[in-house]
């Protein structure tokens, strides 16, 4: 048998290999060339529209014109109707100061008659501050006396309800230069109060206060909503509560004024404290 020539048949594999992609390549060209034509034809159809609707746009302007002449018309009537407002606003008197709390869009500072409850533990008790007051003006008015007119009087008064309450009072500074070498008489100013509760659980809870006798429903009721704002103090346990209460309130017709108190802080007020912001 004849002797196989194996490097003779390699490169006879290349060669037709090469062969091959030379066939390929110009197929490929020949495809390439074919497809030029069209793609030359379109775009110069492309370019001649471009070239048709830029001759028109050059010739015949006036649509574009209308259109700036429209658009800079409403920008003209838009800047003269805000230099009018401008003018108006600039021509008013300016507005009084007033004070932090009516900035609040639903909150306004409390000026009809005021009434307390404590709300704690998820359960609300009146505080009759009202009565308390009207106990350290007469305690006072002993104390003072007793103390030969001394510079500081400290008393606790009460209890009413579920409250009693320490106040301060001091001697005020003389008006005028004529009472303070007359020293006719010495007046006494409150500087300070704090409510001290009587039971740790004193209050009731939401649905004890839906019952016609309870504290709370006697309470509310004596209050007429148009001239009586409700000031709540809310612990950080209450506010469940509260929520249920303001709105209750609120549909009735009361001012509500929330004023939420850390847990351990007592109930205190003075005559430099803040004013209760009702809504």
């Amino acid at each position: 048998a004849p002797v196989l020539d194996r490097a003779a048949v390699a490169r006879a594999e290349e060669e037709l290999d090469a062969a091959s992609r030379d066939r390929a390549r110009a197929e490929h060209r020949a495809q390439t060339a074919e497809r030029a034509p069209a793609a030359a034809t379109s775009a110069r159809a492309l370019e001649a529209a471009n070239a048709r609707k830029l001759g028109f746009q050059i010739h015949d302007p006036s649509a574009r014109i209308v259109l700036a002449a429209n658009r800079g018309g409403f920008v003209k009537g838009e800047r003269e109707k805000l230099q009018k407002e401008l003018s108006a606003l600039r021509s008013q008197p300016r507005p009084k100061t007033q004070s932090i709390l009516t900035k609040s869009p639903v909150a306004r500072p409390a000026a009809n008659a005021e009434f307390h409850f404590e709300l704690r533990e998820n359960r609300v008790a009146f505080i009759d501050l009202d009565h308390l007051i009207e106990l350290v003006k007469a305690d006072a008015q002993v104390r003072i006396r007793m103390s030969d007119r001394l510079g500081l009087v400290s008393a606790k008064v009460g209890p009413i309800g579920s409250f009693s309450l320490l106040y301060e009072l001091a001697r005020a500074a003389p008006g005028s230069v004529e009472e303070l070498l007359e020293r006719k008489s010495t007046r006494f100013n409150l500087q300070a109060w704090e409510l001290v509760p009587e039971s740790d659980r004193r209050g009731e809870t939401f649905e004890t206060s839906r019952n016609p006798l309870s504290e709370y429903s006697r309470a509310i009721n004596r209050m007429t909503p148009e001239r009586s704002t409700v000031t709540m103090w809310v612990y950080p346990d209450s506010f469940p509560i509260y929520r249920k209460l303001r709105d209750e309130l609120i549909a009735r017709g009361f001012s509500v004024a929330g004023r939420p108190l850390p847990e351990g802080m007592t109930i205190r007020g003075s005559p430099m404290g803040s004013q209760s912001a009702a809504q």
